[in-house]
């Protein structure tokens, strides 16, 4: 099931993320929308049995190009990928990050949770009695749990009900709060919310974000592959990309429009 979810995100066959080499395709990137920021000219997902590099109409050729031959795509790929890729983008910034999924029953089966909070309340937070919530249900659209203590929400997890199969989340918790287990429950009241409408998670961060993959692997989120990509300047004319995604911004669709605003 997840391999099908972003081999269709992707436009390439399931198998194509187990090839057993990096597999190159073309696509506008429109339903990307669990990157990091957008718009895309590439994203790559690299699992533990190939990868698959999505990039843009007008990319796929130096692309195939640089990695004619490559069998792993390692550091040194990646470093090639860049350096063959952001002249012919505009105004290039790439990322590196990694991607995991939760599926029903993994909250239960995961480690203990540690430190758990003493004081307050894990609950949903509506976006009418906080402002923080009603941020999130603005730019995301789906339900925002917290915990809250004296009537204060300290820790937030925002629902990002964007597919039909994996639901992200988006987790922020206030720096006086951290490391107290505040986000690991806010985080497993999404999670139930999630499981109860038939939805996987999903959740995303930099490679080097060691606290939030903490949060994750420490409710039972597991490692799916390592991610990368390279957002343009919105409005590019090489690119269909930016110029379809204001559009839908103007058109009052705000979803995954992060990298816009």
């Amino acid at each position: 099931m997840v391999d099908l979810f972003f081999a269709a995100a992707l436009g390439c066959e399931p198998r194509a993320l187990r090839a057993g080499r990096p597999v190159v395709v073309e696509s506008y990137l429109d339903s990307v929308w669990f990157a990091k920021s957008r718009p895309l000219a590439v994203y790559g997902l690299i699992t533990t049995e190939g990868a698959v590099v999505a990039v843009r109409p007008g990319l796929g050729k130096i692309v195939r190009e640089t990695l004619r031959g490559v069998t792993i795509l390692d550091e040194a790929g990646l470093a090639a990928l860049k350096q063959a890729v952001s002249p012919a983008v505009r105004a290039p910034c790439w990322f590196e990050g990694i991607r995991l999924v939760c599926e029903p029953g993994s909250v239960e089966k995961c480690a203990a949770p540690g430190r758990a909070p003493t004081a307050g309340e894990v609950r949903e937070v509506s976006p009418a009695e906080e402002a923080q919530a009603a941020a999130f249900y603005r730019e995301w659209g789906g339900k925002v749990f917290g915990w809250v203590i004296d009537r204060r929400v300290v820790s937030w997890a925002a629902v990002k009900p964007l597919s039909e199969v994996v639901w992200d989340l988006s987790v922020e918790t206030l720096p006086d709060y951290r490391d107290r287990g505040y986000a690991k429950s806010v985080v497993r009241a999404a999670l139930h919310h999630i499981f109860s409408q038939g939805k996987l998670a999903g959740w995303g961060c930099d490679r080097d974000n060691l606290a939030s993959l903490a949060v994750a692997r420490g409710v039972g989120f597991r490692d799916y592959g390592l991610d990368f990509g390279c957002v343009e300047e919105p409005g590019d004319p090489q690119s269909g990309t930016g110029r379809d995604l204001v559009g839908r911004y103007l058109g009052g669709d705000r979803r995954g429009t992060r990298g816009l605003v």
